[in-house]
Parts: structure tokens; C-alpha cells; sequence
């Protein structure tokens, strides 16, 4: 398996301002924050996880997860995750990255069988609330017996937060009511709760009998959650492969681990990523499979360390061009560049999923024969990889810094080392800006 390729280069040139000295003391600091990163509960858990899963099998939580979601695909057509903005998040992100773009749309053999996925309570928005639950209602796209059932997943520490407090009655009516038309199944098998060790949530899963209650990890973050049962449930009942996430996890600790500051990606991304009086970010998309987890990212980077701006390319371009006048054919003097200018990270894939389009010209119905039997010039990926670079070096000529994360394809390994990576990262960042308040 192969790790994402992460080029920073175009960060630390001299031609942009680029300290030295600034770029060593960042890197000094990382490296000195490193024993710290490796003891945090979030950077052990995916090693964890894999451990327990080889000792214990079917009594961990990895095996827990495996038996609930292996034996209700079978029974359901659709799952909704009820939790917070941060809980949500990572299992949005997932479903984002490896499945259909419009996975819920297509039919139940379309899917392979694997359920619809709903997320809810992240926001009081009653429209799309009763929207949900009226979907919820006219269930799948067949007469099955499965597509007129769903389950429902609920991440929560008690159950008594404001949205899931408001929100999870509405769903349990409609659960209940959804499975008076299956005599013999009870609510218990169809709720998945996670949540803490105590509290009504627990409490009310206990009275119900339901199959498996998953613990939350308190000294875990529900943004960085993703590899916990928060995560790890909705992404097993998409069938996506749970231990690559968590071997990828664990390949990205190990680089982390071993890689001398230099040649670190992790430290490498914190050097970039810090200007010379404040930390912001802009990531430009070119592929939108990774957007929602660019929007996980911005919910993990702690507001102090940077204002984080997700983008698209062509959005990028429009602004830099109605915000300056720099000239495109030649790096600007280092010395009229502001020291506060964001860092430009583009995101990238350099396989798709699908059979790559060709381009062919368009033609309008009078067009001579001998036009519209051309050639294609070139596949969509390959007009992509020319836009691409075409934008970076234009972008990279404005005087910005810029960075680069190719993923070699999209999957669960990838993804689960891009998700650790920026976690630590951010927890190292965190880290510097306390060095840095300790020596005023």
C-alpha cells in the first residue's frame, strides 16, 4: 500500500519571502513537541484498535462493530447518524470519499446492498428534519421487505445535549412506527447507541434491549472521533474496509514516528502552514470527493491557530485575480509580499474511480461530417492535470506559498493517513502556539 505524496517545496522558497530561521524554529519545535504527540490518546488509538481486534476478535470493539453491521445490511435500506456538527463530520467525510456521489439515490442492487446514509442533528433546521422523516416514511426504491425498515445510529456522551435532546424523540416515534409492519422485530435491534458510561441515552438503550451499546472515548475529541465507534460504525455499514483506515492511521504514526524533521510531512505541513505573524490556510480542491473533509478539517483546526478557508479552483483564481495586480510572468520582489499571506495547500487525486470521460468537441447539427467524426484531444483527467498545473504555477507566480497532497487513489488507507495526519498536525500547531505564549 502506498502513502499520499505531500510536496511542500514551493513553500519554502526564498524567491516568496521564505524565513530560514522562522522555518528551523518551526521544525525545532515540532520535533521537541514529538514524545508528547506520541503518548495522546487520539495518536494510539488506531494501533489500538488493530490490537485488540487481532487478540480478542469479536469481544473488541472493532469485532462489536464488524457483528452489528454484517448481520443488519441484510435487514435495513437505510441509516440515519444522529449526533453533533464535530461527531458527524469524519463519517460524512468517508461516505463522501469512497462512495457513489449519489449513492442514496441509485437503487438498493445499485448499492450492492449497502444502506442509504442520512445524517441529522447537527443543525435545528425543522425543515430538514421533517424532510428526513418523510423520507424515512416512503422508504427505499423497491417492495422488498428491507426497504421499509431503517436503523438508527445516536452519537452522544448522555443523550441530553440540546440537538440530540430535540431531535432523537422525533426519530425514536418514527423507528417504532416503522417497525409495526415487521411483526418480531423490536427497537433495540434497529438503535445503535454511542454514548458514555451513564446517562439516559445508556439508559434508555438498556430498557430496549439493544444489541450493542458502543462507549464514547471521553478523552477523545468528537472531531477527532473518527477512529473510534463514532466513526468506524457508519463507515462498517457502508461496507467500507475499517482496517485500512486504521492500518493507514498507523502507517502515518510510523512516518510521523521515524521521518527526521526534514523529510517529516507532518512537520513539514506545520512549517508551511506558519507565517510570520499568524497561521491561515486556504485549501483549493481539485477533486470533490475530498470536500467534506476539508470541512472536517476546518472544524478540527483550533480557531486561535488559523482562519481556514476551503476552495474551489476556480473560485481561487477569481479571487486572487479581482484582489491584485501582480504581474503573472514573473515572481514578484519578496520584499513587497505581506508576511500574513495565506498558504495555498491544493488537494489532489491521481486516479479515479470511474472510467476516465474523453472531450470531445462540441458540434451542432449542421457541422461538416468530417468534424464530427474527430478525435477527442484529450480524457477529462488529463485536461485536469493540465489545469492544475497551469493554476499552481499562476498562483505560485501571485507570491504564494503553496503545498500539495496527492492521494495515489481514494480509499480507506488514504484517507485514514490524511485524517491522522492533519490531526496531528493540528495538535503540534496547538503545541507551538503555547511555546510561543510561554516565551512572551
Amino acid at each position: 500500500m502506498s502513502l499520499l505524496r505531500f510536496d511542500a517545496s514551493r513553500a519554502f522558497s526564498a524567491d516568496l519571502g521564505h524565513d530560514q530561521t522562522q522555518y528551523a524554529k518551526t521544525l525545532g519545535e515540532a520535533d521537541s513537541l514529538r514524545p508528547e504527540i506520541l503518548e495522546m490518546p487520539f495518536f494510539r488509538l488506531p494501533a489500538q484498535q488493530l490490537a485488540d481486534y487481532v487478540a480478542i476478535r469479536e469481544e473488541s470493539e472493532v469485532g462489536r462493530i464488524f457483528k452489528i453491521a454484517n448481520s443488519i445490511h441484510d435487514k435495513i435500506d437505510a441509516v440515519v447518524v444522529l449526533g453533533s456538527d464535530a461527531a458527524t463530520a469524519g463519517p460524512i467525510a468517508l461516505r463522501d470519499a469512497c462512495c457513489d456521489p449519489y449513492h442514496n439515490e441509485l437503487c438498493r442492487a445499485g448499492r450492492g446492498s449497502r444502506p442509504r446514509m442520512y445524517f441529522v442533528g447537527n443543525h435545528l433546521d425543522s425543515d430538514s428534519i421533517g424532510a428526513l422523516l418523510n423520507r424515512l416514511r416512503s422508504g427505499g426504491y423497491g417492495e422488498t421487505a428491507p426497504e421499509t425498515r431503517w436503523a438508527l445510529v445516536v452519537i452522544d456522551p448522555t443523550g441530553q445535549t440540546r440537538e440530540t435532546s430535540v431531535v432523537l424523540p422525533h426519530f425514536i416515534t418514527a423507528l417504532k412506527a416503522s417497525l409495526q409492519r415487521s411483526p418480531g422485530e423490536s427497537l433495540g435491534d434497529y438503535l445503535i447507541p454511542i454514548t458514555g458510561k451513564s446517562g439516559p441515552l445508556r439508559q434508555f438503550a438498556l430498557a430496549n434491549g439493544c444489541r450493542e451499546i458502543y462507549d464514547q472515548h471521553p478523552q477523545i475529541a468528537e472531531s477527532h472521533s473518527i477512529f473510534t465507534a463514532a466513526g468506524l460504525m457508519p463507515a462498517a455499514m457502508l461496507a467500507l474496509d475499517c482496517m485500512k483506515l486504521l492500518e493507514g492511521a498507523v502507517a502515518m504514526n510510523e512516518h510521523f514516528k521515524t521521518a527526521a524533521p526534514e523529510e517529516n510531512w507532518v512537520m513539514q505541513y506545520v512549517a508551511a502552514s506558519r507565517g510570520a505573524n499568524r497561521i491561515s490556510r486556504i485549501i483549493c480542491l481539485w477533486t470533490e470527493a475530498l470536500a467534506s473533509v476539508a470541512r472536517w478539517y476546518t472544524q478540527i483546526v483550533d480557531e486561535p491557530l488559523a482562519s481556514t478557508v476551503v476552495s474551489h479552483p476556480s473560485g481561487l483564481l477569481r479571487q486572487l485575480e479581482s484582489s491584485e495586480s501582480l504581474p503573472t510572468s514573473s515572481l514578484p520582489d519578496a520584499s513587497s509580499l505581506p508576511t500574513d499571506r495565506p498558504v495555498i495547500h491544493h488537494w489532489s487525486t491521481a486516479k479515479w474511480r470511474m472510467d476516465p470521460l474523453s472531450s470531445p468537441k462540441f458540434m451542432h447539427d449542421d457541422e461538416p461530417a468530417e468534424f464530427s467524426d474527430a478525435a477527442p484531444t484529450a480524457t477529462i483527467p488529463h485536461l485536469l492535470a493540465d489545469m492544475i498545473a497551469t493554476s499552481c504555477e499562476a498562483v505560485h507566480q501571485r507570491g504564494y506559498r503553496t503545498t500539495s497532497f496527492d492521494l495515489p487513489h481514494i480509499d480507506t488507507f488514504t484517507l485514514g493517513q490524511l485524517f491522522q495526519m492533519l490531526m496531528i498536525s493540528t495538535a503540534i500547531e496547538t503545541g507551538c502556539r503555547k511555546i510561543a505564549a510561554s516565551a512572551v
